[in-house]
């Protein structure tokens, strides 16, 4: 006598042992949806491992972008003895 039988994981569980878990999201903790194996295919415009960075994001404002960041040069204010840094050009 033999048998046959065959493992159906629960949504969102993949690959053999139902080890491998996946499931889509939107929010602040990622942004992405999963293939047919439970690997995160990041959403247009997200990247990283948890889809959770913009790419082109910059901290300085939509204005800026990690590829487009402005050189800068030190100046120096007398006033508070310290060093900062200004952009050398207008955006």
């Amino acid at each position: 006598m033999s048998y046959r039988y065959r493992v159906v994981c629960d949504a969102g569980y993949y690959g053999q042992g139902c080890s491998t878990s996946c499931l889509p999201r939107d929010d602040k903790f990622g942004h992405y949806a999963c293939d047919n194996n439970g690997f995160k295919i990041c959403d247009d415009g997200w990247t990283g491992q948890y889809c959770d960075r913009r790419k082109n994001y910059s901290p300085l404002g939509p204005r800026h972008t990690l590829q487009k960041a402005a050189p800068y040069r030190p100046k120096f204010d007398a006033r508070f003895r310290r060093q900062f840094f200004v952009p050398t050009h207008d955006f």
